[in-house]
């Protein structure tokens, strides 16, 4: 009788270690399956609603109109920065996005979060570090979406021909983008630092550089997803939000340009194209969920 017991007892614990690992396979598959865009989207949509906080209070202190110190009108952008680093642990970003895309984005919140502070202490008059120094976290974040670009590029060319067009484009317009911005940290850490001696038109050149390169490839794609919307890498809403943004980023660095040149401009004026900015990218992030949700029902 025990040992009819002992294997009775012995038969219920392998049934029930079947059951959870069956369970915990048939969970990892439902992620596996699950679009990682809606996600995708809460996450754009997130980190924008902490920089557009962040922005208006920003504005709002240095123009004199609220008094709180640095750190707390950064709440805002700080909370919703470790919300994300939480939500990079996701199951469902976990088991479909690459690890090193994974580790890009981590690095790049950590690196931002650092400048942020940085520039905070050099605000605060805690503590006044070099330029060489606040970059740093600047250039980490560069390096890593560079080295993302590169895997992705390789893994797209070597992938199948399902994806490796889509993947092939949104890997090249970052590296695109990435190349073009390394002139313009450079030139303006040395501005910075007074190493050179170049109007602020010269240092901001590189952006206008990739506004042109961002408009130019967001209307190409619109031309081809109003040809081909089954086949689109991106909705017609999306890309004509991404139109509409260009033209707001060339409106603030102007502005941005005229006021370090010393044009006496309200600080309201000149982060008023940021906030739109802002705003539209707000609205595109919330669009990626909702087109998502909306393929599905089309496909059901």
């Amino acid at each position: 009788h025990a040992c009819w017991m002992n294997q009775t007892d012995s038969q219920t614990v392998s049934l029930m270690i079947s059951s959870e690992e069956a369970l915990l396979t048939d969970s990892n598959d439902r992620a596996k399956k699950r679009s990682p865009l809606p996600l995708i989207g809460e996450i754009l949509s997130l980190l924008t609603v902490g920089l557009l906080g962040y922005t208006i209070l920003l504005a709002l202190k240095l123009r004199g109109i609220v008094s709180w110190g640095f750190w707390w009108i950064s709440i805002p952008l700080y909370t919703v920065l470790f919300i994300l680093l939480i939500l990079t642990q996701s199951k469902t970003l976990t088991l479909q996005i690459p690890l090193i895309a994974r580790l890009a984005w981590l690095i790049s919140l950590v690196s931002i979060i650092v400048f942020v502070s940085l520039l905070h202490l050099e605000l605060t008059g805690d503590y006044i570090p070099p330029a060489s120094v606040l970059f740093i976290p600047l250039w980490f974040m560069v390096a890593s979406l560079f080295i993302l670009a590169i895997f992705g590029l390789l893994k797209a060319i070597c992938g199948n021909a399902k994806t490796s067009r889509k993947n092939f484009m949104s890997f090249l317009v970052l590296g695109g983008i990435i190349l073009v911005l390394v002139p313009f940290l450079l030139l303006l850490q040395l501005r910075i630092d007074n190493a050179i001696r170049v109007s602020w038109t010269i240092v901001f050149t590189p952006l206008w550089i990739v506004d042109g390169l961002v408009l130019i490839t967001s209307l190409i794609l619109l031309l081809f997803t109003i040809g081909a919307r089954e086949s689109a890498i991106f909705t017609i809403f999306q890309l004509v939000t991404l139109v509409c943004i260009v033209p707001a980023s060339v409106a603030f660095e102007i502005l941005l340009v005229l006021y370090l040149n010393g044009s006496k401009l309200d600080l309201l004026i000149v982060t008023a194209p940021i906030v739109l900015m802002e705003l539209l990218l707000v609205t595109c992030g919330v669009s990626v969920r909702i087109g998502k949700h909306r393929s599905v029902r089309h496909k059901v």
